[in-house]
């Protein structure tokens, strides 16, 4: 009875939080048979045994740092055997990311005046972009699906206002850009 990793290859890197597919091949002597095969990461299961050639399972990298990884056959006899452990890096995860690009801070603008205020925000490794939404003093004033991400706005009173702006990612995170002061 035995099992060896096919993939992922060893000392091989992943993105933090994405799918990776663990597969391993495996053999018995008759008349016993292969009843399942497991995947362990650190000496934890991932996902459910596979009893049916090819053995695989799908895993969500994460938490980031090295990761030992092996598989376990076991067969109708009851005899168990485990592969040889191999090592994956798990990359950080990064966040999305957001910037206010116009206006600047303590720019000037008129009552009554369009302007058209503009961020710019990055997909960390956890997803992609789905939207950023523009905001005057904590008030949301729009949305923008798609890059270059950006919104008019017509000021209607004299002040101070903070605009701010917040991506979405495809895995639901937000952040917030910093907000910047202006004058109208």
């Amino acid at each position: 009875l035995s099992v060896a990793l096919t993939t992922p290859s060893a000392n091989s890197s992943v993105t933090g939080n994405s799918t990776v597919l663990l597969s391993a091949t495996a053999t018995v002597t008759a008349p016993a048979t292969i009843t399942g095969v497991k995947f362990l990461i650190d000496g934890a299961q991932v996902g459910a045994i596979d009893n049916t050639a090819p053995y695989s399972v799908s895993w969500t990298a994460a938490p980031a740092g090295l990761k030992t990884i092996t598989a376990e056959v076991t067969d109708s006899l009851g005899n168990i055997a485990t592969s040889a452990g191999i090592n994956v890096t798990v990359g950080a995860i990064s966040l999305p990311s957001i910037s206010i690009t116009a206006p600047i801070t303590g720019g000037t603008l008129l009552v009554g005046s369009p302007f058209t205020i503009t961020a710019t925000a990055a997909a960390g490794t956890s997803g992609s972009v789905t939207k950023v939404d523009f905001f005057i003093d904590d008030v949301a004033i729009g949305t923008d699906t798609t890059a270059p991400y950006s919104i008019v706005w017509t000021p209607s009173v004299v002040g101070g206002p903070n605009i701010n702006a917040r991506v979405t990612d495809s895995n639901g995170t937000t952040i917030n850009a910093v907000p910047i002061a202006i004058i109208v």
